[in-house]
Formats: structure tokens, sequence, C-alpha cells
């Protein structure tokens, strides 16, 4: 916990394997994670009572080679990489980093290895108890179930926080808040809902363009009158500057070109300025103190602070109508009011939208781990396929091992799956990112790999030999597609659940 970030992170980050590990250095990379983006700052919790949650949340993954809970750090730990080193976190209040992270914490537990479609032709227990998404609506109601067992937000029960839960939202309290934002972030992982979370995804990125363009002109306009004041105050050569002119509009490239830069300078953890808690604003004085554990129960009647200036914190202070009678409003601030540029529904949308993108973020890791976790949802798909056999079950696509070819199934899922859900997605973000060309690269080893032999892997760990074989002959599929982007309007592509 206290070395992983400083001393470790740097040389991993999208190279992180879980099997590196061991069990104990895993929770403490949770832990590690945890504190460092202020998740048990905010939720008021000792590392041991976090630990003591997650180690719960590990006894409820099974022994499964691909959503094990393996899978489920490894999410962990690319949600950190997006939100700190792809500055996600810019648009996100800090309730919404710490719901995010226990989503996919949690997100697939009590996976039996079974994906959704066997659990509907099997009949099971859990395909009667839930309609759809059977196995993600199981995990959610776990996660629940544990939340509430280690009473994980004891400490922010009744607490109001007007930025973080606005009128948007139905839900008034943080914890009411995060427990509905955890359970809906966990069923984005439903793979039957990608396409319509690719439109949403769309959607957000035309939000954010706009919002970040209106940004950078109002910034750059008051720099110049900041310029202008300080050349009337101070004459050069004793000649007065020629006074500039407001921005124009929108069609000025020089205008156009700061929106990028405005959301690169934003801190990815942070508000506009290096807080490291949370606090409380005197609207009399504009002083600046830590939280009090007493002020959570006043913080409710508080409203938005009107904006009528911008104290060194990012915070807006108010004075009284000019009686002189000092006011004092208690607020507990998730993120700042200059950082938000998305209201309560639309982080939710962005939460949603970055869990399912880990969730299927194999595509796009460097080589070997691509490969490693390909071969392990091959190993738990071909097991499924086996028992969908014996039970004279109709076997679910891609899990026959006479017939799949992992080798096409990469390059299809690659293609019309993931690149253009990440084409949009990584507009999102404010740094140059590594997704899309490692897409590429990886897409260009599965081309390059033989139909007609059989694949050399190695072994990953904890797989069982015997269970894994690849089929001698090719196989033809209807789609065969390396790097073409452009695909029919009307062709459907069928995508099992955990594919």
């Amino acid at each position: 916990m206290n070395t992983y970030i400083e001393e470790q992170w740097n040389s991993t980050k999208l190279q992180f394997n879980p099997w590196d590990y061991s069990r104990a250095e895993k929770q403490g990379i949770l832990l590690a994670i945890f504190r460092a983006t202020h998740v048990l700052t905010v939720l008021e919790l000792k590392p041991s009572d976090m630990l003591d949650f997650c180690l719960d949340i590990e006894s409820l993954y099974n022994d499964v080679p691909y959503h094990s809970f393996n899978h489920a750090v490894d999410v962990v730990v690319k949600l950190y990489y997006v939100l700190s080193d792809l500055q996600a976190s810019a648009y996100l209040a800090t309730y919404d980093i710490a719901s995010l992270l226990i989503a996919g914490l949690c997100h697939d537990c009590g996976h039996p290895g079974l994906n959704n479609l066997f659990q509907r032709n099997a009949s099971t227990e859990l395909a009667q108890r839930y309609p759809d998404a059977i196995l993600e609506r199981y995990s959610m109601d776990l996660t629940t179930e544990y939340i509430d067992k280690h009473d994980l937000f004891r400490n922010i029960k009744n607490l109001r926080d007007p930025m973080y839960s606005d009128g948007t939202t139905a839900e008034v309290d943080v914890a009411s808040r995060m427990m509905y934002s955890i359970r809906d972030a966990i069923l984005s992982t439903d793979m039957s809902r990608h396409f319509s979370l690719v439109e949403e995804c769309k959607v957000l990125v035309s939000l954010l363009s706009k919002k970040a363009r209106r940004i950078s002109e109002h910034e750059a306009y008051q720099k110049e009158c900041h310029a202008e004041a300080g050349a009337d105050a101070a004459p050069i050569n004793g000649k007065q500057p020629v006074a500039r002119s407001p921005p124009s509009g929108t069609n000025s490239p020089s205008r156009l070109a700061l929106a990028k830069s405005v959301l690169r300078g934003r801190s990815p953890s942070e508000p506009a300025t290096p807080l490291k808690s949370l606090f409380t604003y005197s609207l009399q004085s504009a002083k600046v103190g830590p939280l009090r554990s007493s002020d959570s129960q006043k913080e409710s009647s508080a409203g938005t602070p009107t904006t009528s200036s911008s104290t060194s914190t990012g915070a807006s202070i108010t004075s009284s109508a000019r009686s002189g009678r000092p006011r004092r409003m208690q607020v507990r601030r998730s993120v700042s009011m200059y950082d938000a540029l998305l209201d309560s529904t639309q982080r939710q949308r962005l939460i949603g939208l970055l869990l399912h993108a880990v969730d299927v973020f194999n595509p796009v890791l460097p080589w070997p781990m691509c490969k490693k976790w390909s071969d392990l949802m091959n190993i738990e798909s071909f097991n499924q396929g086996e028992v969908e056999k014996k039970l004279s079950l109709p076997v679910s696509p891609n899990m026959d091992r006479t017939t799949t070819d992992q080798r096409q199934v990469s390059l299809d899922f690659g293609n019309i799956i993931i690149r253009p859900f990440f084409s949009e997605l990584v507009s999102l973000f404010p740094v140059e990112d590594e997704l899309l060309p490692a897409l590429e690269s990886n897409l260009q080893r599965w081309s390059r790999m033989s139909t007609d032999n059989t694949h050399e892997i190695s072994s990953p760990a904890g797989a069982n030999n015997n269970m894994y074989s690849w089929p001698a002959e090719p196989v033809v599929t209807p789609v065969s597609r390396t790097n073409s982007s452009v695909f029919s309007e009307d062709r459907r592509l069928s995508v099992a659940a955990g594919t």
C-alpha cells in the first residue's frame, strides 16, 4: 500500500500482470489505489476497514480462468490508469471516483464462468431470479449486500453534496447516490448494452467539445483583459498599447486551438488547486479549513453557492447583501465549481462508459497481456462449450473448441467492437493515449497468425492444458477484416455476453 504507486506504477501501468503478485500484494495494490484517489478520505475509512471489505469481495470470486479475482484487480488497476494517466478524473467528483473503483472491484463477483446465454438456456436458478443481465444483476446484489454488511458508507449517511447530487438526480444524500452509481456502473458491463454505450459516448464527446471551446474562449479573453489592465497601469516606453477587442466568436483559430490545452491543464485527481482533503467555506471571510465531522449534518441544508468571485481554492464565496451581517454555509465539496463540466447524470454516464471500456480493455493492452487474457477467455469459453454439450444445450457462439478460431474471433472483436468504441472514447482524454496504436499493433499480430496450424501459446498461470486445444483445420467465418474501419450499415454482429 505504501510503496506501489511511487515505486512500481511508472514501470507497470498497462503491463500490469496480477499473476506477478502474491495475494497480500494484490490487496496492498488495491489499498494503494483507493488511497491515491482519496477514496479512503471521502468515505472517512481506515485502510483496515477497506481491507476487510476487499477480502470479503475476494471470497465472492470463483476459481475460474477469466472472471476471477485477478480480473477484478486488473480492472481496478486499469481504471486507475484511465483516471490518473489519461486524466479522466478531471470530469468526475471524488464520490464518482469512489463509486467507479468500488464497482470495478465488484463488477464480476459471483461469476460462475458460465455466461448469461448459458444461464438462460439452462434455466438456472439465477436465470429464474433475474429477467435480463443475469450475472450483472447478481453481482449488483452481492455488491449491495456486502456494502451493507461492512456498513461501508456509515460515515457519509445523511450527508448531502449539491455538486455531486444535483437537480438531475432522484437521490439526494451521498450514500444513496453512490449505491445507485455503483449498481448502474456494474449493469453497464453487460455486453448487450455495448452499442447504446457507444452512442452515449458520442453524445458526451460532443457536449464536452462545446464546453471546452467556451471555456477556452472565456479564459483567453480574461487573459487579454488582465494583460490590458497591466499595460494601462504601466505604459511601455511612455506609450499606451493598442486596446484589443473581445473575442470575435467560435470561429477564431486561436480560440479553438486552446480547447484541448484547457483540459490538459486540469489536475487529474484534484480540484483547480492542489487540495488533499474536503473543505468548508466561510461566506464571511473566505477562509478555508478542513471539514469537521460535525459539519456533515449541517451541510444537508446547504444549496449551491452563487458564483460571484473565486478564491485560490476554486470555491465560490458570496457575502450577505451588503448588510455586514456574517453568513456561513457548510458545503462538502466533491468537485470544484470550476471543474464541474458535467452534471450528475452526465457523470454517471461517463462512469458506466469507463467501467465498460476497462472491462473490455484486453485488445488495447501490450501484446503479452493481450494474448494472455485472450487465452484465459478461450479456456473459460471452451469449458462452457463442453458443459453445454454434456447438457445437450446449444453451444454458445465462439465456445466450441472444435470450430472456434481464436485468431478470427480476436480480429472481429477488435475491428467491430473495440475500434469504433475506443475511437470515440479517446476523444474524452485530455492527454495523448497509447490505446489505439496498441489496438492496431495487436490486430496486426493476430492477422499474422496462421489458421491452419495449432497456435503457439504460453500456458497462463493456473490454466489446465488438458482443457485447452485449438482447431487443426482453418475456420471459415463470414467476416475477415484486419484493417477495415468501414462496415456495412445493414450488417449485424451477434456477440455473446462475456466473449
